[in-house]
């Protein structure tokens, strides 16, 4: 009786999704290989060495384009399959 009750825990746990299931690593290695080429920015990131007095603000609306860039490639929802 007990064997038939966890039998059926584990059977529930697996239909309800907490079971993750087995997936194709080649799947996985192709999806990753397209979001890194795609996420890749067009112009390079600001660092602190290129920031002078005279480039400042330049430099700060630049850090924050590339910010922006960022938090809209986060917000976009995965693309299915």
């Amino acid at each position: 009786m007990r064997t038939r009750w966890w039998a059926s825990v584990l059977l529930a746990g697996a239909l309800a999704g907490c079971v993750p299931l087995p997936t194709n690593p080649k799947d996985d290695a192709s999806a990753a290989a397209k979001v890194s080429s795609k996420s890749r920015p067009s112009v390079r990131p600001v660092t602190a060495d290129q920031v002078t007095e005279a480039n400042a603000s330049q430099k700060a609306e630049e850090l924050r384009q590339e910010l922006d860039r960022e938090a809209e490639q986060l917000a976009e929802p995965p693309q299915a399959k």
